[in-house]
């Protein structure tokens, strides 16, 4: 037997090593975090400002994940690891605004004329702190309500990792004083402390959505 052939048989008579299915199922949780708006907002442009060249703001959000509850699939139970307990996310994106268009404000937020889009990367854990699962999920920041209290949602698709194909949904509510926020002169810093903001991953269904 050539070599070429007994390479080809040693392939197929020896098994490979299975790929780790990925995690599939639901999850909902409670998220704590804060968005960081580079450069700063002002409260509100009235009348309104007009771009006098491109412009651009970037958004980075980073959070915790507690008290996760759902069902999951494909948990590696073989090496000891358990349903998704909590987690850590970081959001990314930018806004870009072109030459003639509205500058962009706080109350603005209300009726955004440039959608934002985040690239958020999850990584979920058991009780016990081992990384059970990371998934990848492209959101699309929706219009903000005033409440009180404020309120900004987001929703979209999970890209990459666990949960790929599933719904997402954050719903952030502001705990740090609009104004203030919005006075800030380097950055806006908007603060989702108090236990009521939410992530929520899976079908439509489980997340609420109509």
């Amino acid at each position: 037997m050539g070599a070429g052939a007994l390479a080809l048989a040693s392939v197929v008579i020896v098994p490979g090593i299975a790929a780790a299915k990925p995690v599939t199922g639901n999850v909902s949780c409670t998220l704590n975090g804060n968005a960081v708006i580079t450069p700063a907002l002002p409260l509100q442009l009235d009348p309104p400002q007009i771009a006098t060249k491109n412009y651009k703001t970037g958004v980075l959000f980073t959070g915790t994940l507690t008290e996760c509850t759902g069902t999951q699939q494909n948990i590696n139970t073989k090496k000891g690891f358990g349903p998704i307990d909590h987690g850590v996310t970081i959001a990314k994106g930018t806004t870009k605004y072109k030459k003639g268009m509205a500058l962009p404000s706080c109350i603005g937020l209300t009726a955004p004329t440039v959608p934002t889009t985040l690239t958020a990367v999850t990584t979920f854990m058991d009780a016990k702190g081992n990384v059970v699962a990371k998934s990848t999920a492209k959101l699309t920041v929706g219009s903000a309500s005033l409440g009180p209290p404020p309120s900004f949602p987001s929703s979209g698709l999970v890209t990459g990792g666990a949960f790929k194909g599933a719904t997402a949904i954050t719903v952030t509510n502001l705990t740090n004083d609009l104004v203030k926020a919005c006075s800030q002169t380097a950055s806006t810093t908007f603060e989702f402390k108090d236990g009521s903001s939410t992530i929520c991953i899976g079908t439509p269904a489980f997340c609420g959505v109509p």
